[in-house]
């Protein structure tokens, strides 16, 4: 189940729109989805980083939809698997890795990024303003965030 401050975050996101609120569930979230990226992506970090971003502009946009039948990292992590299951359906050919790309991805993989707390509030900027780039002209009504 979720922890009691993941459901504290959530219910500010969804009842006081707080996006300092969702930069904290987006921070616990985004290094273990991007990690997941680049594993499916062979190391791809240009790729892993649209995936992580696609990912986290759905759980903006669907959080409403939560409903705690599991736990939020559970919810999150489904959204990653169907947005690479449908980033997969779009490419037309699949590379195969042979020895040769395959060590340098791993040795990639043991680096993380260091996000700090400046460069997660840019990120949630620009996913609110992709979000509002986004919304259909006949629909922007029934938006809420």
């Amino acid at each position: 189940m979720s922890t009691p401050e993941e459901i504290l975050l959530i219910s500010r996101v969804l009842l006081l729109n707080d996006g300092r609120a969702f930069g904290r569930l987006m921070k616990r979230y985004l290094r273990p989805v991007r990690r997941y990226f680049l594993i499916q992506t062979g190391g791809d970090e240009a790729l892993s980083d649209d995936l992580t971003q696609e990912t986290f502009i759905r759980v903006w946009r669907g959080l409403d939809s939560y409903k705690r039948l599991s736990a939020f990292g559970t919810w999150v992590y489904r959204i990653a698997f169907t947005t690479y299951q449908n980033h997969l359906k779009g490419v037309k050919h699949h590379l195969s890795l042979d020895d040769e790309h395959v060590a340098p991805a791993l040795q990639h993989l043991a680096v993380e990024p260091d996000y700090d707390a400046e460069e997660i509030a840019a990120l949630h900027r620009a996913i609110g303003m992709l979000g509002e780039a986004r919304r259909p002209a006949s629909r922007s009504s029934t938006w809420r965030r």
